[in-house]
């Protein structure tokens, strides 16, 4: 999430009501577990929701072309498109590994 979060350092507040009550909204920020890594969690922003229409740039593992988010899943980028393992690698991100929203980030 650089540069919105530096890589060490920085403590978040995260609540999880908003996550077990289904409202999450694009550019909310989000704590996930990892569709790939599942005992690691990520941090990142919510870019698209169901129903959606994403474009998934070329470079990444998806070749280029248009997609629409499925029903239960959410599109998820971090904010250095440059590099960041997020949506645009693995795809669509099941709700239900969404743990939590981010409030605010602690100096």
């Amino acid at each position: 999430m650089l540069p919105t979060f530096n890589a060490v350092g920085d403590v978040v507040i995260m609540e999880r009501w908003t996550s077990l009550m289904k409202k999450t909204k694009r550019g909310d920020v989000v704590i996930a577990k990892s569709p790939t890594q599942h005992n690691q969690m990520v941090c990142k922003r919510v870019r698209a929701l169901a129903g959606d229409v994403v474009t998934v740039p070329a470079g990444s593992s998806w070749p280029t072309h248009r997609l629409v988010v499925p029903p239960g899943h959410v599109w998820l980028e971090g904010d250095n498109s440059l590099n960041s393992s997020d949506s645009r690698m693995y795809g669509p991100v099941p709700e239900v590994l969404i743990k939590g929203h981010v409030l605010i980030k602690v100096l």
